[in-house]
């Protein structure tokens, strides 16, 4: 053992050798204090873990809220877009030359089959009818007299009072006022189709998409004089990839969503698939019919569609349910306490939910809730479970 006067004696040397014995004492101290705060932190994650038999510390246990899979009926569906085409469009063209006297349409106006569109100046041709009409009366007057002078002529003749050339002249003048009338009634009837055509009508139901004159105009026979589109029902073309042709056929349903109507669903049915793949794009063109009596939707417009398949019973988990983890798609399950993945197919996803082809059975307990602190293999305990 050394002796304090050993112990002294060896601290004046080191003080001859310059360490002073302060120094050291105050690093002494500082390590001892180190050394302290380390085991007094080792004391308290000792006090706050759980001793098991053996010394081992027990692994936390995290809360989860689990559900069964539910077994509903799923929609299937092929989502596109499309656009809308108008069934019919035509220029309505003018019939006659003359001023155009009232106009009743403008641009967007509704008509139906035989509206008035326009009215053209019919004065003149009224008034050509009139003398047609009078001229018609004369005409006839004239041929009634020379089929009475033929009558008397043809029995004169046969009495021997006239010649051949006198019966032949009375005969000539008959046709000759036969062929009058005749042509009088063909001037009369043009004109009473060209008085006509001075009311310009719509040749179908529509929309006026354009107007190309003006009242007070002067239009000549040809000229162009309003463009109408059938609106109602309106044609829907869009295209689908060819690997679906086998699910797509005439009559199908067509669910159609625009941003124009937000929140707003309009229907509609296939009539036609285009028996050929576009060769660039490998699609097949498939057309459908939507209603449009309110005329609500326009030649042109750019919507979502979605083509009806049918309806299946299949299992429904929430979205929040499903995973990813590493490139897989997976569910949790719990399995005697613990948590194990299931690699699933998805199917539809609908209203925050997604349907599950295959992976999972219905006794599974799938985590729903809690997730965010737990993966495969960690011990959960269940503090929620629905069906």
């Amino acid at each position: 053992m050394l002796s304090v006067k050993d112990w002294y004696t060896g601290v004046k040397q080191e003080e001859v050798k310059g360490f002073p014995m302060r120094t050291k004492l105050i690093v002494a101290a500082v390590i001892g204090i180190i050394v302290g705060v380390i085991l007094l932190m080792r004391g308290n994650d000792t006090h706050n873990s759980e001793i098991v038999p053996g010394g081992a510390e027990q692994a936390k246990i995290f809360p989860v809220e689990v559900a069964k899979a539910a077994f509903e009926e799923v929609e299937h569906n092929l989502d596109a877009v499309g656009s809308f085409f108008p069934e019919d469009e035509v220029t309505v063209g003018c019939e006659v030359d003359g001023i155009i006297k009232k106009l009743l349409v403008d641009e967007g106006s509704p008509v139906n089959k035989g509206d008035l569109l326009l009215e053209i100046d019919d004065e003149k041709l009224r008034l050509e009818v009139e003398e047609s009409e009078a001229m018609l009366r004369e005409g006839r007057a004239r041929f009634e007299h020379s089929q009475a002078t033929l009558k008397r002529m043809t029995s004169l003749f046969e009495q021997g009072v006239i010649g051949q050339q006198e019966l032949d002249d009375a005969r000539n003048q008959e046709l000759m006022n036969q062929a009058a009338v005749e042509n009088t009634q063909a001037k009369l009837s043009r004109f009473k189709k060209e008085l006509g055509d001075t009311r310009v009508l719509a040749p179908m139901d529509g929309v006026v998409s354009e107007r190309l004159v003006s009242a007070g105009e002067y239009v000549k026979i040809g000229a162009s004089l309003v463009k109408i589109v059938d609106a109602n029902p309106l044609k829907l073309a869009f295209t689908l990839p060819e690997k679906n042709a086998g699910e797509i056929r005439t009559g199908q349903k067509v669910r159609v969503t625009t941003r124009v109507y937000m929140g707003e669903m309009f229907e509609g049915e296939v009539y036609f698939i285009n028996p050929k793949v576009e060769p660039a794009t490998r699609t097949i063109e498939v057309k459908a019919w939507v209603n449009n009596s309110d005329f609500k939707l326009r030649p042109g417009y750019f919507v979502d569609v979605k083509l009806l398949l049918g309806k299946q019973k299949s299992f429904v988990l929430p979205e929040s349910a499903v995973l990813v983890r590493e490139g897989s798609i997976v569910v949790m399950t719990v399995e005697e306490g613990i948590i194990a993945y299931k690699r699933v197919t998805p199917g539809v996803r609908f209203d925050g939910k997604v349907e599950i082809l295959e992976g999972i059975t219905p006794e599974d307990s799938i985590v729903v809730s809690g997730r965010s602190e737990i993966t495969e293999g960690t011990k959960v305990t269940v503090v929620s479970s629905t069906s």
